[in-house]
């Protein structure tokens, strides 16, 4: 695939806008081409902690049972620009993902919206500058 989310995205911290709790003060964002699957390694250091998630859902639509205490996900190609993702407990949908990338290539804006059962709703807005 020659998709313009492929790479490494470092986090500009003073351009995000979280609903709930802290912007980190750092983080990376990859996204690989695998091919029947797209990677993402997402690590970040907040509060004085390191954290990471990975996961490698199918590129093609297709929801996977949850791996290592995670969520399901479906991650839906919208464009070379643009890539989607659902993420499910059980049948619950319990997050949303749009991953979107400037014509020029060098940004990458990602909004999340997290579910919860009690109807309340956190959005988290990122915008990331093009590493590798």
């Amino acid at each position: 695939m020659s998709a313009k989310y492929f790479g490494t995205w470092e986090l500009i911290p003073e351009l995000c806008i979280y609903s709930k709790g802290k912007v980190p003060e750092s983080a990376s964002y990859q996204i690989e081409d695998q091919g029947a699957r797209i990677a993402f390694t997402v690590a970040w250091r907040a509060d004085g902690q390191n954290g990471e998630v990975r996961f490698a859902p199918l590129a093609d639509g297709t929801i996977e049972d949850a791996e290592d205490d995670m969520a399901a996900h479906r991650i839906i190609i919208v464009s070379d620009y643009q890539l989607d993702g659902e993420a499910f407990v059980g049948e619950r949908r319990i997050a949303t993902a749009s991953r979107r990338v400037s014509h020029d290539g060098d940004l990458l804006s990602v909004l999340q919206v997290n579910e919860f059962v009690e109807g309340e709703v956190d959005t988290v807005f990122q915008l990331y500058k093009r590493r590798v």
